[in-house]
């Protein structure tokens, strides 16, 4: 399946966009962002080392909202950005309501309320408008990018795929085999990975987090692609926690202490 293509995985490499002697790029080099969750501080210092990293395009993945105290402010960073994103789990939660999610606990129910509530009805339209996936042919290469693999439900709402117990070529390929792609890049798991399957010349890249994580780091990807070859930077941006956690408690969302302690490992 799709174009054979040479890679090279690198952790935390500056690229410089290659031009030739007209100024033409002759390099696509996308950042490939998910999971912002809400996280101002951590969203800002990716942007920041986005900008350092002379990519061409940013693409989100979703998850732009919920757990962080942020809600509104990365929406509108977003959208004075011009950033193409797609539809995350949290992003249809907003849209289409909380009624089907029947195994939600009580605390992140009313967690996702105030989430609402803060947002109101002025997002709605603008997040209607994410796909639930892209699929754009690079450089040769077959790009699938998506929040994670789903199915539709009654009221076209999406239902997104379990998350496997590994991050592994056996439990990728049962997740995306409905899609084609040589390429596929996703968030929704919080764990950043690299993996390329040989028998199908497939390689799936995650994300990892911009806004959740417990090492307190905020992670995305730089895909920079030439010809046939591609080259996978894996990041992991530092940022002031001490922002995030004064803007929680400032803010007071439900659930809050718990939420800094599971996804942050951060107690108050």
């Amino acid at each position: 399946m799709g174009v054979p293509t040479f890679a090279r995985f690198v952790i935390g490499l500056v690229y410089g966009v290659y031009e030739n002697k007209s100024g033409d790029l002759m390099m696509k080099k996308i950042a490939f962002i998910s999971d912002i969750h809400g996280n101002l501080p951590a969203f800002k210092a990716v942007l920041k080392d986005i900008k350092e990293n002379n990519c061409t395009e940013i693409v989100n993945l979703g998850d732009s909202i919920a757990i962080g105290p942020s809600p509104s402010e990365v929406l509108e960073l977003l959208k004075s950005n011009s950033i193409e994103s797609v539809l995350g789990n949290h992003e249809s939660y907003y849209i289409f309501g909380l009624e089907n999610q029947l195994n939600m606990h009580e605390g992140e129910r009313e967690h996702q309320k105030w989430v609402h509530s803060t947002l109101g009805n002025k997002y709605k339209k603008y997040i209607m408008e994410f796909p639930l996936y892209n699929l754009r042919q690079i450089e040769g290469n077959q790009v699938l990018y998506l929040h994670y693999p789903s199915v539709m439900t009654e009221g076209n709402q999406p239902k997104f795929s379990s998350i496997p117990k590994d991050q592994n070529v056996e439990a990728f390929r049962k997740l995306f085999v409905p899609y084609d792609f040589n390429i596929v890049v996703f968030g929704h798991h919080h764990v950043s990975c690299c993996i390329y399957d040989k028998e199908f010349d497939q390689y799936y890249i995650n994300t990892g987090s911009v806004g959740c994580s417990t090492n307190q780091l905020a992670s995305y990807v730089i895909v920079c692609f030439e010809n046939e070859e591609i080259e996978i930077n894996q990041r992991a941006v530092e940022y002031d926690t001490s922002i995030l956690v004064n803007e929680m408690i400032e803010r007071n969302p439900p659930e809050y202490e718990n939420l800094l302690k599971w996804f942050y490992g951060i107690e108050i």
